[in-house]
């Protein structure tokens, strides 16, 4: 009998102990703030975006070294233009004005070494460089 109770006392003691050491879940609908949202996100992107050699320099490169950065570009138009739609209108223009370049980069093939449009592609480039600017500035003034 003795022997029961003890091992009894002992597993209420290694239950207590390991419900002590579970994971630290918030309680449904508590917010967790250790998660990024979409607007940290985009603060992100455009942090590695504004400081990208196409972005600071852009008259300065080739316009077909610059593929990676318009694909980030288009890629942070999409994550802005489901901002839009799940709260944030204001950030619906700023994404089409960026999308709409990352389009005219591509359709003239601006990505590609033989580009037949030379200074278009630069023109883009600097039009891009342009919109993300006015993106970011839009975010920090509007939704800090």
């Amino acid at each position: 009998m003795r022997m029961r109770s003890i091992l009894v006392t002992v597993g209420v003691l290694v239950a207590l102990v390991l419900t002590a050491c579970g994971p630290d879940v918030p309680d449904e609908g508590e917010i967790d703030d250790h998660v990024p949202g979409e607007l940290d996100l985009l603060r992100t992107k455009f942090g590695a975006l504004t400081a990208d050699p196409c972005h600071t320099r852009p008259t300065e490169q080739e316009p077909h070294t610059c593929e990676r950065f318009v694909t980030q570009v288009g890629n942070t138009a999409g994550t802005m233009t489901e901002s839009a739609q799940q709260g944030h209108p204001q950030l619906s223009e700023s994404a089409e004005r960026m999308a709409s370049r990352v389009a005219v980069y591509r359709d003239n093939r601006c990505g590609s070494a033989d580009a037949g449009a030379e200074q278009l592609c630069e023109d883009t480039l600097v039009e891009l460089a342009e919109a993300v600017e006015q993106a970011q500035q839009q975010m920090e003034r509007e939704l800090p």
